[in-house]
């Protein structure tokens, strides 16, 4: 189906661009991504876009806390009504990254956690050694 390679494209390249650290080209793709997704009956991709905007709200370089929480908050709703559990997983990596540089550290604890569990229940061990070493910081442990 053209339709649904054309989307697939879509989503890839706002997260290249973000790799890139392209962060307002990513920013400008991930939203139109999620506009051109409005007009199909295609939603697979919103939750892993609506993460990625609110991972660029949480980088250095754009940085705006309320902003990044309510796109994870959108995301993880999107994903979980869809039984995505990686971008569930996901968002609550970024949210517990996200209360860590805000200091809140018990709600990053909580969150991180989640992440942990989920990363280990899916066999996600790149992404479960990143949450660990993040919750390892919070308890003031050496990284893994």
């Amino acid at each position: 189906n053209s339709l649904l390679g054309v989307t697939e494209a879509r989503v890839l390249l706002p997260e290249a661009h973000f790799l890139a650290g392209a962060i307002e080209t990513s920013l400008e793709a991930a939203l139109k991504a999620i506009e051109s997704e409005k007009l199909t009956t295609v939603t697979l991709y919103r939750p892993m876009m609506l993460e990625l905007i609110g991972r660029i709200h949480a980088s250095p370089d754009h940085y705006e806390p309320d902003v990044s929480q309510d796109y994870f908050q959108k995301g993880l709703t999107s994903a979980m009504q869809q039984n995505n559990h990686v971008v569930t997983a996901h968002c609550h990596a970024g949210l517990g990254r996200l209360n860590r540089t805000m200091g809140k550290e018990a709600e990053a604890s909580k969150e991180l956690s989640l992440a942990c569990k989920m990363y280990r229940d899916m066999d996600m061990t790149y992404y479960l050694r990143k949450a660990e070493d993040d919750l390892d910081a919070i308890r003031g442990e050496a990284p893994n």
